[in-house]
């Protein structure tokens, strides 16, 4: 049963906290997390007190075996506090590495859930423990039953000490001489070179033909990915340039037939021109997480 339609009393969620250090969680709720400052009073014996928004508020209620698959995906099984605060962001690695820098204690990455929301979790001041999101597909477009259709958490967000980074050629591909690598990983994340239809044999395309082109230049995308044991479930973004948009269907079609639901987010641009003449060209950005291991050199 639902309330939608029903006249609600209340008119806003607040919540009240007592910061024991007032300035602390001042700085780090209002000046680095960014809530707005709406109201701001001081009274007798030094009282202080601000209100900051926080956009819509809503009351999530779980069960406990909900509150038990929430800990098991958002923070690997550790138990999260009986209230905890969580925050929609825009950018959840962006955003969770700046509350750490400005002294929250990480308590869990950030990484892609079965509801298709990147979440991390953070201990932060004033005693409060956040789970920060950032929703990657509208909620009309979720399935109430996902877990078994999407690959395990792809996504963390090191600390700066431990940000790794890794060049890949593949042996797969055509050995271009030209000064690139074929993937970069950075982290969790990596970023794919510019991929067209062409052949691993002698580099030239495979065809003049758009469709021809397309199949090859996804599949390469796909042999380059097979090669540090990912796929494209993993794709975040991708970015396709086309010298005839006249073509665009057919690069759905093709892109429909191979990229996974829910589908990556995605540029299309029309350009002037592309290597050797081709008609397509893709590149992606990729989560890569403990998912990604180089091939073997032996």
């Amino acid at each position: 049963m639902t309330t939608e339609n029903a006249k609600a009393p209340v008119r806003q969620l607040r919540l009240v906290v007592e910061a024991e250090d007032y300035e602390a969680a001042l700085t780090f709720y209002r000046d680095v997390l960014g809530l707005p400052e709406q109201e701001a009073y001081e009274g007798e014996g030094d009282a202080r007190v601000t209100i900051l928004g926080a956009g819509r508020a809503t009351l999530e209620l779980s069960n406990p075996a909900q509150v038990n698959l929430i800990d098991s995906v958002e923070s690997d099984g550790q138990p999260s506090a009986r209230l905890r605060v969580a925050f929609e962001v825009e950018d959840t690695a962006a955003v969770t590495a700046d509350l750490v820098n400005a002294g929250a204690e990480l308590i869990a990455t950030p990484r892609i859930t079965p509801w298709q929301s990147l979440n991390s979790r953070l201990a932060a001041p004033a005693g409060l423990q956040v789970t920060l999101f950032q929703e990657l597909e509208p909620i009309a477009d979720r399935q109430t039953s996902q877990t078994s259709k999407n690959p395990e958490p792809l996504w963390a967000v090191p600390n700066a000490e431990e940000i790794r980074s890794a060049h890949h050629f593949s042996p797969n591909l055509h050995q271009s001489p030209a000064p690139f690598s074929h993937l970069v990983r950075h982290g969790d994340t990596a970023y794919t070179a510019g991929i067209i239809g062409q052949s691993a044999d002698d580099g030239i395309l495979v065809g003049p033909g758009i469709e021809e082109q397309c199949e090859s230049m996804l599949s390469n995308l796909e042999t380059l990915l097979t090669d540090v044991h990912l796929s494209l479930a993993h794709v975040l973004r991708t970015t396709i340039y086309l010298t005839d948009y006249d073509d665009f269907h057919i690069i759905n079609a093709a892109y429909a037939r191979h990229f996974p639901k829910p589908f990556p987010a995605r540029t299309t641009l029309h350009v002037a021109g592309l290597p050797l003449g081709a008609r397509v060209q893709i590149d992606a950005i990729v989560a890569a997480g403990k998912c990604f291991r180089p091939p073997s050199t032996a």
